[in-house]
C-alpha cells in the first residue's frame, strides 16, 4: 500500500509504543501473490521490507503456528498467504516462511520483511548483527532477534532472487518530512541493494506501493479531517521520485515493480479482476475486516463486509485500512511472476526463427537426397523443387524454454542444375509461416528465406553444402498475463533476421552392392538469428521494452544412414538416425526496461540454450512418376530437451 499508509503501520521504535501503534507498525503487507507455476532458474527467493511482505513474523493467537499475516484469513483463524509466498510457489521454491517469527513453530525461512518496519530497519535486516528484529510485545509475544542476512550469508547464490519494498513507514513515522529525509530514506535502500549485489545477487526486484490516497485509510482520514491525507500523499510522491533518482545511480541489476499502477489499472475495470464495481469509490475507500484495522477504524463495507449478511473478502481490495484482501494479494503474485516469466517468453522470438532454419536444411537435405538427377541426359539440365512442410516442436517445462508448442508451416520452391555426373547446385525460396503459443501467449512469425546449395554425389561420397539467409516479421505479438480471473494482452510487433551455413558428409561402405547404401554421415550446422528489440504497446503497469536479441547455434550430428533404390530407379527410400550435439551453451539474457517507471533498464534470464545432445531419425522417399517428375515426401523426429515433428511432401520435375 502506499509509502504513506506504511508508515501508519509502521513498527514502533520505542516501548511507549502501545498495542495500538504496533499494529500500525504493521500496516503494509500487500503485494505478491500467486502465479501460474513456470520454468525458473532461481535457486531461491529472499525478501526484505515491510508489512506488505511480511509472511508471518508475529504470532497468531486463532492458529498457533501459522504466523500472522497482513491479509483476511481463510475462514478458520490460519491467515491467507501474502504475495510473495504465491511467488515462491510459482517459481518452484515451496514455502517462504518468516526469517525471526516469533511463534517458534513457525517454520523459519528467508522473508525477512517485517511489519512496521522503516528503511533503516530494512537496511539493519540486511547488513547488521541482529539487525532482524520482532518486537511482538503488542501480539502476546516477546522480542526475537536474527542476524541480518549478510551476516550469516556473505556471499549470495548468483541465481537467487531478491524482492524488496520499503518507504512507507518512513513517511507514516515522521522520518521523511521533506527533501532531505526523503533522499536518507532513498539512501538506505540504495545503500542495501548495493550491498546484496556486492555480495552477489543478480536479480533484485523492487517493488514500489499504491497510491495513499486509493486506501480506506485515507477515506478514513478525510472523513475525520477534510484536506487531512494530502500531505502524506505529498511527501509520497516526493520519496518516490527520490528513490527512483537514486536507484537510477546504481549498477545493481534491479528490476522494477509498479504494483501501484496496477491498482490504479484494477480500479478502471474492476469486474474483469472479480471484484465489484457496482461498490464505486467504496471499493477502495471501504474494507473487509473493520476490526483488524492497524491504525483507524476503517469503515466496514455493508455489502461484502465480514459483519455483512454475505461475506466475501474476495469483492474486495482491502482487508482494512492499507492491507489488501487475498484476492489482491494473488493478482499482484501473478504480476510479479509475469515480469520474470516474459523474458523465458520474449526469448523464444530468436530461438523460433533458429529452429525454423534448422529444420528447413533438415527438409532440404533430406529432399536432396532422394530427389532423382537422372542419367547422363540429365546434365546441363533444370529440376524444378517444390515442397510443403507442417512440423510441431514442443517446448517441454525443463527450465531450458518457456513451456509451449511451435507450430510452423512452409513453402518451398527453386531449381537445381546438373552440372556433371556428380555435381549440381542450386538455389530455394521458402515462405515460412510459424506461431509459438502456450495457454495464454501467441507470438506469430512470417518470413522468407533463400538458400543456395551444392551436391556431390558418387558411389561412395555424398556431401552437402548450404548457405541461407532468412528475414522474419513478428507482428501482432501478444503476451498474456494472468492476473487472477483476468486475462490481459500485451502486444507488439518487431523483425528479426537469421543466416546459416550447413554441410553433410556421408560414406557407403558398400558401393558395391548397387541397390542398397549404408554408411556413416557427419552433419555440421551453424545459425545465428537476430530480433529487433521492441516495446509493448498498451504503457501500462505491465508494459516492457525489450532490447536486441541475438542467439548462435553450432551443431555436429554423427550417424547412419540406409538406403535402398528398387530395380527400376522408381522407388527410393533413405533412414537416417543421429546423435545432434549443441557445441554452444549459453544462457540467454534478455536486457528490458520497464515503461510505467522511470528507473534503468535490468537484465533476466531467458532461453537456456544447454549443450546437450538429441536423438534425431527421419524416413524420405521419393517415387519417379515419369523419367522427368518423382514425388518425394519425409519424416523427421528429435528429440532432446525438447520434441520434435515434421512431415513434408514435394514434387520435382526436370526441363
Amino acid at each position: 500500500m502506499p509509502r504513506e499508509t506504511e508508515k501508519l503501520c509502521a513498527r514502533p521504535k520505542t516501548s511507549k509504543f502501545a498495542k495500538t501503534k504496533l499494529h500500525c507498525a504493521i500496516a503494509l503487507s500487500c503485494a505478491i501473490a500467486s502465479a501460474p507455476t513456470m520454468a525458473a532458474p532461481y535457486s531461491e527467493l529472499i525478501v526484505f521490507g515491510d508489512s506488505l511482505l511480511d509472511s508471518g513474523q508475529f504470532p497468531n493467537p486463532g492458529a498457533p503456528g501459522t504466523g500472522l499475516r497482513f491479509t483476511n484469513t481463510d475462514g478458520s483463524g490460519v491467515f491467507e498467504q501474502v504475495a510473495v509466498q504465491h511467488l515462491a510457489e510459482s517459481l518452484g521454491l515451496g514455502n517462504l516462511g518468516p526469517s525471526t517469527p516469533s511463534d517458534t513453530a513457525v517454520t523459519v525461512g528467508t522473508n525477512y520483511a517485517v511489519g512496521g518496519y522503516t528503511t533503516d530497519q530494512i537496511l539493519a535486516s540486511i547488513t547488521d548483527p541482529n539487525g532482524s528484529v520482532v518486537d511482538a510485545t503488542g501480539f502476546g509475544g516477546g522480542i526475537t532477534t536474527r542476524n541480518g542476512y549478510l551476516v550469516d550469508n556473505p556471499t549470495i547464490d548468483a541465481n537467487a532472487l531478491i524482492f524488496i519494498d520499503g518507504g512507507g513507514n518512513d513517511i507514516l513515522q515522521g522520518d521523511v518530512t521533506d527533501a532531505t529525509t526523503a533522499a536518507a530514506a532513498a539512501n538506505n535502500l540504495k545503500v542495501g541493494i548495493e550491498a546484496l549485489a556486492d555480495a552477489g545477487a543478480n536479480y533484485i526486484m523492487y517493488a514500489n506501493t499504491p497510491s495513499f490516497d486509493l486506501t480506506p485509510l485515507a477515506a478514513a482520514m478525510e472523513a475525520a479531517s477534510p484536506g487531512s491525507s494530502a500531505g502524506l500523499q505529498a511527501l509520497g510522491n516526493l520519496l518516490e521520485q527520490t528513490v527512483y533518482a537514486t536507484l537510477r545511480e546504481t549498477n545493481a541489476n534491479i528490476i522494477p515493480v509498479d504494483m501501484g499502477g496496477l491498482v490504479e489499472e484494477i480500479l478502471q475495470d474492476p469486474d474483469a479482476y472479480g471484484f465489484d464495481s457496482s461498490l464505486g469509490s467504496e471499493l477502495y475507500t471501504t474494507c473487509y475486516n473493520a476490526s483488524a484495522s492497524p491504525l483507524t477504524t476503517c469503515t466496514e463495507n455493508t455489502t461484502y463486509g465480514i459483519s455483512s449478511a454475505n461475506p466475501d473478502p474476495s469483492k474486495l481490495l482491502y482487508n482494512d485500512d492499507v492491507h489488501p484482501t487475498a484476492a489482491l494479494h494473488n493478482i499482484m503474485g501473478d504480476f510479479y511472476a509475469s515480469i520474470l516469466q516474459a523474458p523465458a517468453e520474449v526469448s523464444m522470438l530468436p530461438r523460433m526463427a533458429t529452429n525454423a532454419v534448422s529444420n528447413n536444411i533438415t527438409r532440404l537435405q533430406q529432399q536432396l537426397r532422394v530427389a532423382p538427377t537422372g542419367d547422363s541426359s540429365a546434365i546441363g539440365t533444370w529440376q524444378l523443387l517444390t515442397n510443403l512442410e507442417s512440423s510441431e516442436i514442443k517446448y517441454r517445462d525443463n527450465f531450458s524454454s518457456a513451456d509451449g508448442e511451435q507450430n510452423r508451416d512452409i513453402g518451398s520452391i527453386g531449381l537445381r542444375y546438373t552440372i556433371d555426373h556428380h555435381w549440381s547446385s542450386g538455389v530455394m525460396l521458402d515462405i515460412f509461416n510459424d506461431e509459438w503459443e502456450n495457454d495464454t501467449s501467441e507470438y506469430p512469425m512470417k518470413g522468407f528465406g533463400v538458400t543456395a546449395f551444392g551436391q556431390y554425389r558418387s558411389q561412395t561420397w555424398q556431401v552437402d553444402m548450404m548457405a541461407g539467409i532468412a528475414d522474419f516479421d513478428f507482428n501482432d505479438l501478444e503476451r498474456g498475463i494472468q492476473l487472477g480471473q483476468h486475462l490481459r494482452t500485451e502486444t507488439g510487433n518487431t523483425d528479426g533476421f537469421a543466416y546459416s551455413l550447413a554441410s553433410e558428409v556421408g560414406y557407403n561402405l558398400a558401393p558395391e552392392i548397387g541397390q542398397w547404401a549404408y554408411g556413416p554421415r557427419v552433419n555440421l550446422r551453424y545459425i545465428r538469428s537476430e530480433v529487433e528489440g521492441y516495446s509493448e504497446k498498451s504503457g501500462s503497469s505491465t508494459s516492457l521494452k525489450y532490447e536486441d536479441q541475438v542467439q548462435e547455434s553450432l551443431t555436429s550430428e554423427w550417424g547412419m544412414f540406409l538406403r535402398f533404390v528398387t530395380a527400376d530407379a522408381k522407388l527410393t527410400i533413405n533412414t537416417e538416425v543421429g546423435l545432434r550435439h549443441e557445441h554452444i551453451d549459453s544462457d540467454e539474457m534478455v536486457r528490458m526496461t520497464a515503461l510505467s517507471l522511470d528507473l534503468n533498464s535490468y537484465e533476466l534470464p531467458g532461453s537456456q540454450q544447454d549443450a546437450d545432445d538429441e536423438v534425431t531419425a527421419s524416413v524420405s522417399a521419393s517415387y519417379r512418376l515419369t523419367d522427368a517428375t518423382a514425388l518425394t515426401a519425409s519424416y523427421q523426429y528429435v528429440d532432446g530437451d525438447d520434441e520434435n515433428k515434421a512431415f513434408n511432401v514435394g514434387l520435382s520435375l526436370r526441363f
